[in-house]
């Protein structure tokens, strides 16, 4: 399955069992949808979800052959370029830590509380992340505007970065870096 929308199966896909290849080509799509939503920041949490789908698919190579030839990595791009134009990195961002850092642990994201316990994020959080006392169990769910529009936007770039470095990807922090091939910063798309 070359793309969502197509008909013509590769010689990947086309042994797989019909209920597989329905939910393989509604992911791929649901996908595509919300990343072609190109600055729109409710779709942030959205990304950050399949951002560690796709990082937890990515360990497992025969997971990923079916995976990886259908999603839309060229509209992931542009969502994630979107994102880093609207919330620069900061310099920290691109480095490849675990996902949290200390200032990361103040307060997990109604995502990450969501995706706790579901077998694809497991090992993806520090045990941590979750034990802060501060936050009360009947407001976890409730987000505070720099969680939305600062946090949210760099933990995706960190994913995103992370997931990029693990595809050989390049990076540039603008067009000039760009065109003049640093590799640091914003990603672009390399194949056409």
């Amino acid at each position: 399955m070359p793309h969502a929308n197509s008909t013509t199966e590769s010689p990947s896909t086309s042994t797989l069992p019909p209920t597989f290849d329905a939910a393989l080509r509604l992911f791929v799509q649901t996908a595509e949808i919300h990343l072609l939503r190109i600055g729109d920041r409710n779709t942030l949490s959205f990304l950050h979800v399949t951002l560690v789908f796709i990082r937890h698919v990515a360990g497992y190579s025969a997971a990923a052959t079916f995976l990886f030839p259908s999603f839309p990595w060229r509209h992931l791009v542009y969502a994630l370029n979107s994102t880093t134009v609207r919330h620069p990195p900061k310099p920290s961002a691109n480095k490849p830590p675990n996902l949290a850092s200390a200032r990361d642990m103040a307060r997990p994201l109604q995502e990450e509380w969501a995706m706790r316990g579901l077998s694809f994020a497991a090992g993806h959080f520090p045990e941590e992340l979750f034990a802060n006392k501060n936050v009360d169990s009947e407001t976890h769910y409730l987000e505070a505007e720099s969680m939305r529009s600062l946090e949210r936007p760099e933990r995706v770039h960190k994913l995103g970065v992370q997931i990029a470095e693990e595809k050989g990807k390049k990076f540039a922090d603008d067009e000039e870096e760009r065109e003049s091939g640093s590799e640091e910063g914003v990603f672009w798309n390399d194949e056409e």
